[in-house]
């Protein structure tokens, strides 16, 4: 790009721009470029805006569960809770994966989910008893989600859920009745220990239901032009500074082009912090 113009940038324009590069990886797996972002810039890929940010996060993350098996990752309460997150997150802003999903498989997995949490609780020596009992009261509560309590309210609306889905609530408040139970019998004998064996039993009972919604992302992120596909359809003078800059950066957008354009990006950062910098001292 030696030969090209080349834009003075700011901070925000240059993360702007490795955003759309985040993107673009996720979309298409480029796992060099994403492990070059990860670790030039460590909390970048968590913690800074980019298009369709929670989607793309939410494939990686059930792809690689699948590619590397649920255990021993189910038994950490850290890898549960982040599991029902980003599951609950997709659930919260895709109406449309319920015209893939029944909503009483729906439920069962987030019942599912939760469970997870509170057997890794049980099983982990960082947490005791008073922390399994106030994660149960949470996500398992003694009101059993009675037709106007605050937490059956919530999830109905997660779930879309109409009012006179009474086969719903019932259901739910079953599944409720049993983790109680079993949490029970547990505290009973003194025994805070679960096996995997509980945990897998759970996971080969939801798993259906992930694989049907990690497919649901693939369709819809696949069908999602990355924000740099949208460029290639354009020329660089119909295109804004930025985005003529990116693409005549990225070509074809492979791996080795994006790659090399990062590099570039890196030090027209570098540059225009300096030239910035340069300036307002002078006007100072």
């Amino acid at each position: 790009m030696d030969g090209h113009y080349k834009p003075i940038i700011s901070q925000d324009d240059f993360e702007e721009m490795l955003g759309w590069l985040v993107e673009h990886g996720l979309k298409h797996n480029q796992v060099r470029v994403l492990g070059r972002i990860s670790r030039r810039f460590p909390d970048f890929m968590s913690t800074a805006p980019y298009p369709a940010k929670h989607l793309s996060l939410a494939r990686s993350f059930l792809d690689n569960l699948f590619k590397d098996g649920p255990l021993p990752e189910i038994t950490n309460p850290q890898f549960c809770f982040t599991l029902m997150d980003v599951v609950t997150g997709v659930l919260a802003n895709q109406d449309r994966i319920y015209g893939v999903l029944e909503r009483s498989k729906v439920a069962l997995m987030i019942s599912g989910l939760r469970f997870l949490l509170v057997l890794s609780l049980l099983s982990s020596d960082k947490y005791d008893i008073c922390d399994v009992r106030n994660c149960l009261n949470i996500y398992f509560p003694e009101c059993l989600y009675s037709v106007n309590s605050s937490q059956w309210i919530k999830l109905k609306k997660l779930l879309r859920a109409e009012d006179e889905q009474e086969s719903l609530r019932k259901m739910i408040a079953a599944s409720c009745t049993s983790a109680r139970n079993f949490v029970a019998e547990k505290l009973k004998t003194g025994s805070k220990k679960v096996d995997s064996a509980s945990s897998l039993k759970i996971w080969e009972g939801i798993r259906p239901c992930l694989g049907t919604l990690l497919t649901y992302l693939n369709t819809t992120l696949k069908s999602r032009q990355s924000t740099v596909e949208c460029l290639s359809l354009s020329t660089v003078e119909e295109c804004g500074v930025l985005q003529g800059y990116v693409l005549d950066g990225v070509g074809k957008a492979e791996e080795e082009d994006v790659l090399a354009f990062m590099d570039d990006l890196d030090n027209l950062r570098k540059e225009s912090a300096f030239w910035l910098w340069n300036s307002a001292e002078r006007i100072s």
